[in-house]
C-alpha cells in the first residue's frame, strides 16, 4: 500500500481533540469523536492491507495477526508496566481492585464489555481509571479477529458483491446504534456490534480506493475536514454517539480518504510536518494521555488551569515520542525483533498481567498495602456498601412493594426487620440521593421506630411532579434520560396514587441544588465521563438564569404539594448535603479530606437558591410537605468549613452521596425531627 501522509495527519485530527476534550476545553466538547475518525481509518487500512495480499495471492492470517500484534501490543504492554507501580501507591483497595480486573481485561481484548458492565453512577470515577481508554482497542481487536476470516470467506463466495455485503452490514450495524443510541447508550458506546458500521465504512472506503485511487476534490476534502471541525467544536456530552448524527465526521473522514489528493489543499494541510510527526506519535500519545491524567484526578491534582496544562502537553508529547521511537519503531521491524521474540515477549507481558491481574482481584485490590488501623477505621467507613437489616433480590423487593419487576425502575429496596410485625410503611422516593439514605434510615426508622421501608429511586431523576428534570424540551429532541425520567415521574404518580392510604410518610430525597447551581467547583477534573454522565440536563439548566432556574423549582415543588394533598399523603424534603471540592473516593488521609470540604461561606451562598426555591413555594411553612435542612448539621455555624468526617471514619463516598456513617447522622437529626412534629 502506498504511504499516504495526510493520513497521518489525519490521525493528529483525530488524536488531538481527543486529549483536549479530557482535559476539559469545553471548545473541544465534541472531542471523543476523534475516536470514531480512528475507526474509520483502521478499518480503510487493515482492509487496503488485507485485499494487497488477498489479491497478490499471499494473505495468511498469522501475517495478518503479527503485524496488528507488532503495532499494538508492545505499546499497550509498557504503559500497562508503567501504570502498575503509579497505581500500587495511590489507589485505594476498591480502586486497585477495579484496576487489576482492567489489567485482564484489557489482555484479553475485552476491556469495552467490562468498563460496559461497569457502568453508572455509583461506578469508579470513570474519569481516574487508567486504563478506560482501552475500550476502543478492545473494539478494534475483535474486529480484527473476526475481519479478515469474514472477508476472505466473502471474497471466496462473490468478490462482485463484495462491497454491497459490507456496506449492508455497515447500515444493519448504523441503524442497530441509532436504536440503541435511544435505548441502551451505555452499550451503545462500548460495544462493537453498534461501533462495527464505522470499521466497515473504513473497509468500504478500503476496496473503493483500490479500485478508483484517490480523487483530487478541494470542495469535497475541504468539506471533509469542515465536517470533523464542526463535530469537534458542536457536540457535547447531550449528543448520542454513536447514532445518526456520528454519520457527520465519519463521512467527513470518509470525504478526506477519497478526495485529499495530493494536489488538494486539504492534503497540503494534513501533510504539515507538524500534523504528520503528531499522525506518527498519535497511538502514543492515545495510549499515555488517559493514564496521565487520571493519575493526576487519584492524587487531587487540578489540570483545569493553564499553568499545569504547560506542564501536561509537554509530558504526553514527550513520552509519546518515547514510546513510537524506542518501542513501537523497533517491534514493527522484523529485521529487530523477530517473530519467535515478539511471541515470547507478549505471551510473558500477559501471563504477568493476567496473573497480576487476578491476585489483585482476589485479595481485594492488594489492600494488605494498608495497616488493619487504616482498613478498619477508614476505609471501611468511607466505602462501604448499602447494608439492610433483610436482603431481596432485586424481583423480590419489587414484589413486595407491589410492582412489576419488568417495570423502568431503577431500583427498588425494602428494610425491614425480620423478626418483627412493622408497626407501619414508609416510603422514600427520589434520585440516587433517595438511595443512600437506606444506609443509615435503616437503624433509626426499622430498629427505632419499627417502621417498613421502601426506596425507589432512579439515577437523575427527581421526585417532582411536572418538574423532574427537562427544562426546554423544545431546544432539541428529547434526550434518552429525559424521556427515562419523564416516564419515570408518571410512574411514581400513578404508584402513590395507588398506595395513598398505606404509607404514612413519604420522604422525598435528591440531588436539588443541580437543578439551580453548577456544582463543579472549577478546579478540579473529578467528574464522571462527561460522554457517559446521565446528567445531560444540566447542559440545558446553564442556558437559563439563575431567577428562571429557580422559579422553575418553585414550581416543581408547588405541584408536588398539590399533588400530595390531592391524595393527602404527608411528606418530608430533605434538602442535600453541601458538595464536596474534591472526590472522597480517592482520600486516603485525613488531610486529603480536610483539603476537601468546601468553605461554609461558598457552600451556603449555593444553598441559598434552592432554599429560595422553598421559601417561595412556601414548602418551608408547609404542614403537608415538611422541610429539613441539612445544610446546619454538616456546616455548622462555628466552623469555616463543612464536615466531612466525624473523627478518622467518613461521611461520604464521594463529592455528593453520604457515606454509611454520613447516612446514619443524618437518619438520627430526622428522627429527632420527627419526634418534634
Amino acid at each position: 500500500m502506498q504511504y499516504r501522509s495526510e493520513i497521518d495527519g489525519l490521525r493528529a485530527l483525530a488524536v488531538v481533540p481527543v486529549i483536549f476534550f479530557h482535559a476539559g476545553y469545553e471548545i473541544f466538547s465534541g472531542g471523543f469523536i476523534g475516536v470514531d475518525i480512528f475507526f474509520v481509518l483502521s478499518g480503510f487500512l487493515i482492509t487496503s492491507i488485507i485485499m494487497h495480499d488477498i489479491q497478490s495471492n499471499c494473505f495468511k492470517l498469522s501475517d495478518f495477526y503479527e503485524r496488528r500484534a507488532r503495532r499494538i501490543l508492545p505499546a499497550l504492554f509498557i504503559m500497562i508496566l508503567v501504570c502498575i507501580p503509579f497505581a500500587w501507591v495511590t489507589m485505594l483497595p476498591t480502586q486497585m481492585k477495579d484496576f487489576s480486573q482492567s489489567i485482564v481485561a484489557t489482555n484479553l481484548f475485552s476491556s469495552n464489555i467490562l468498563f460496559w458492565k461497569e457502568t453508572g453512577y455509583f461506578a469508579e470515577l470513570a474519569e481516574a481509571k487508567p486504563l478506560l481508554h482501552t475500550w476502543s482497542l478492545a473494539v478494534e481487536e475483535q474486529y480484527y479477529i473476526i475481519f479478515p476470516i469474514m472477508l476472505s470467506f466473502i471474497w471466496s463466495l462473490t468478490k462482485r458483491n463484495l462491497v454491497w455485503v459490507l456496506i449492508s452490514l455497515a447500515v444493519f450495524s448504523l441503524f442497530l446504534s441509532e436504536w440503541a443510541s435511544h435505548n441502551y447508550p451505555e452499550s451503545n458506546f462500548y460495544l462493537a456490534p453498534t461501533r462495527a458500521w464505522e470499521l466497515l465504512i473504513g473497509s468500504v472506503l478500503g476496496l473503493t480506493n483500490i479500485k478508483h485511487g484517490t480523487k483530487n476534490s478541494d470542495f469535497l476534502s475541504v468539506l471533509g475536514l469542515a465536517s470533523i471541525i464542526f463535530s469537534v467544536i458542536t457536540f457535547d456530552s447531550s449528543t448520542r454517539t454513536p447514532s445518526m448524527i456520528t454519520c457527520i465526521p465519519v463521512f467527513g473522514t470518509a470525504l478526506i480518504i477519497l478526495f485529499a489528493g495530493k494536489k488538494t489543499y486539504a492534503a497540503k494541510l494534513l501533510s504539515n510536518k507538524i500534523f504528520v510527526g503528531i499522525g506518527l506519535i498519535s497511538y502514543s500519545a492515545y495510549l499515555w494521555h488517559q493514564p496521565i491524567f487520571a493519575f493526576m484526578i487519584l492524587k487531587g491534582i487540578s489540570f483545569n488551569n493553564s499553568i499545569t496544562l504547560m506542564v501536561i502537553f509537554p509530558v504526553i508529547g514527550i513520552l509519546s515520542y518515547l514510546s513510537w521511537r524506542l518501542v513501537e519503531t523497533p517491534f514493527r521491524n522484523k529485521k529487530i525483533i523477530s517473530r519467535y521474540a515478539l511471541i515470547v515477549t507478549s505471551l510473558g507481558f500477559s501471563i504477568f498481567f493476567i496473573f497480576f491481574g487476578i491476585a489483585g482481584h482476589i485479595t481485594e485490590g492488594y489492600k494488605f498495602r494498608y495497616s488493619k488501623e487504616i482498613m478498619s477505621n477508614w476505609v471501611s467507613g468511607t466505602l462501604s456498601q448499602d447494608y439492610e437489616l433483610s436482603t431481596f433480590s432485586h424481583a423480590e423487593a419489587f414484589s413486595i412493594i407491589g410492582i412489576d419487576p419488568s417495570s423502568r425502575w431503577s431500583s427498588a429496596r425494602v428494610l425491614r426487620s425480620s423478626e418483627n410485625i412493622p408497626s407501619g410503611y414508609v416510603l422514600i422516593l427520589g434520585d440516587s440521593h433517595a438511595g443512600h439514605l437506606g444506609k443509615g434510615f435503616a437503624k433509626v426508622l426499622v430498629n427505632e421506630r419499627n417502621k417498613e421501608v421502601h426506596i425507589l429511586n432512579s439515577t437523575g431523576c427527581k421526585p417532582l411532579i411536572n418538574h423532574y428534570m427537562v427544562w426546554d424540551l423544545s431546544r432539541r429532541s428529547e434526550l434518552p434520560i429525559q424521556k427515562a425520567c419523564r416516564d419515570q415521574v408518571i410512574a411514581w404518580e400513578q404508584f402513590l396514587r395507588n398506595n395513598k392510604e398505606k404509607y404514612e410518610l413519604v420522604i422525598l430525597s435528591a440531588r436539588w441544588n443541580e437543578m439551580v447551581n453548577n456544582e463543579n467547583y472549577g478546579n478540579t477534573k473529578i467528574t464522571e465521563r462527561s460522554l457517559l454522565s446521565r446528567h445531560d440536563e444540566l447542559n440545558q439548566v446553564r442556558q437559563f438564569s439563575l431567577i428562571d432556574r429557580i422559579d422553575k423549582l418553585r414550581s416543581g415543588f408547588l405541584d408536588t404539594e398539590k399533588f400530595f394533598t390531592e391524595l393527602n399523603l404527608k411528606g418530608y424534603l430533605l434538602t442535600q448535603p453541601p458538595v464536596q471540592i474534591k472526590d472522597l473516593r480517592l482520600g486516603k488521609s485525613l488531610e486529603y479530606f480536610d483539603r476537601a470540604r468546601p468553605g461554609r461561606v461558598i457552600a451556603k451562598e449555593r444553598h441559598e437558591n434552592l432554599i429560595k426555591a422553598l421559601v417561595g413555594a412556601n414548602l418551608t411553612n408547609s404542614t403537608v410537605i415538611r422541610v429539613l435542612d441539612s445544610f446546619s448539621y454538616f456546616c455548622p455555624d462555628k466552623g469555616s468549613f463543612c464536615l466531612n468526617r466525624d473523627g478518622n471514619v467518613g461521611l461520604y463516598v464521594d463529592t455528593n452521596h453520604l457515606s454509611p456513617a454520613g447516612s446514619e447522622r443524618l437518619g438520627k437529626i430526622f428522627l429527632k425531627h420527627l419526634n418534634k412534629n
